[in-house]
């Protein structure tokens, strides 16, 4: 693979927001993630456009993963809206086909700016490895 020419953004630099894109970028500083009912979040694992996705442990001690949504992200209401209408309808979807990934309870606090969505878990590792290193690891 080549590298990007001098002064060029590289695929994983991100550039600035297209219209309608979210606001915020994963270049964005971290800030302490908010308080989700039920949950310890225990580390940030991802960041993007929209917002985060966080390590968490529930009130049984099982592994979730935890996406945060952000309004801040968004330059409207009606992007942050259309974007949570569109996860209202996965959600149902996602647990009827082993391919997808199962959504397993969708939160909102609109004082705050935010929404979240929970995934089941593995272990605190199964978080850092792709499917392949993990199959290929135990062979």
């Amino acid at each position: 693979m080549s590298e990007p020419a001098a002064g060029s953004p590289s695929p994983l630099t991100p550039g600035p927001p297209a219209s309608g894109s979210p606001l915020g970028s994963a270049a964005d500083p971290p800030r302490p993630p908010p308080r989700i009912p039920d949950h310890e979040l225990l580390c940030c694992i991802g960041r993007g456009s929209y917002g985060e996705v966080w390590l968490a442990r529930n009130v049984l001690g099982e592994h979730r993963a935890v996406k945060i949504i952000h309004r801040r992200r968004f330059h409207s209401d009606h992007a942050y809206e259309r974007e949570f209408e569109g996860l209202k309808r996965y959600e149902p979807v996602s647990r009827g086909d082993p391919s997808q990934v199962a959504v397993l309870h969708v939160g909102r606090n609109d004082t705050a700016g935010f929404y979240y969505w929970r995934r089941k878990g593995g272990s605190h590792s199964a978080f850092h490895q792709p499917e392949e290193l993990r199959s290929s690891r135990d062979r």
